[in-house]
């Protein structure tokens, strides 16, 4: 656990040689004790950290991993995470299909576990109504948007709040629909601003 730990406050502090051998030390102690929860925590971490620094294959690969192995140990949480930093990636690499269907499976693992994961449950839908918009489906990026909006509305995110808001004035204005962009662009305005 403690290698565990140490690794991820490597990883935080941006020192990816150390996160990397101290996850890869943990991950193989985890598997010699029999700890598959532990071991496939440092696969998943170790799967964010190759993300960081731009190993898109490695990542997917350990993350793909992680997530069969939380399935199978019913850890739906870890699955949706990975299923989400999947959709990230596939995202960078400008594969929005893929990325749509990883948002889609993490929205839906998210909200089976329910309200805990309401500020992921947010951030996959934000994320869908970009895929969305750019996709030309600016019908479902709309409702998208709006949803996560009031997510995060509830949350009191408020930054999180004015980007969304941004985001639905954009997909008005593309729509010709004035009014709305205008309301949205002003909300959003008041959002950022009451960040500081």
């Amino acid at each position: 656990q403690c290698l565990k730990h140490l690794g991820k406050i490597a990883y935080c502090q941006n020192k990816y040689g150390e996160a990397r051998a101290r996850l890869t030390n943990a991950m193989t102690q985890f598997q010699e004790l029999g700890d598959n929860v532990g071991a496939n925590q440092c696969l998943h971490n170790l799967g964010l950290l190759e993300k960081e620094e731009h190993n898109y294959a490695t990542s997917k690969k350990y993350l793909t991993e992680a997530i069969v192995i939380y399935e199978n140990i019913d850890q739906m949480l870890g699955a949706a995470q990975c299923l989400y930093c999947l959709g990230n990636i596939a995202y960078d690499q400008h594969d929005y299909l893929e990325a749509f269907s990883h948002y889609r499976k993490a929205l839906n693992h998210f909200e089976m576990l329910g309200s805990s994961c309401q500020n992921d449950i947010a951030n996959c839908l934000f994320s869908l109504g970009n895929v969305a918009y750019i996709h030309n489906n600016f019908i479902e990026s709309e409702a998208s948007f709006k949803e996560a909006s009031k997510l995060y509305k509830e949350m009191n995110d408020r930054f999180s709040q004015a980007d969304t808001l941004q985001r639905l004035g954009k997909v008005a204005s593309i729509q010709n629909k004035f009014t709305e962009a205008k309301d949205a662009y002003i909300a959003a305005l008041q959002g950022f601003q009451s960040c500081g």
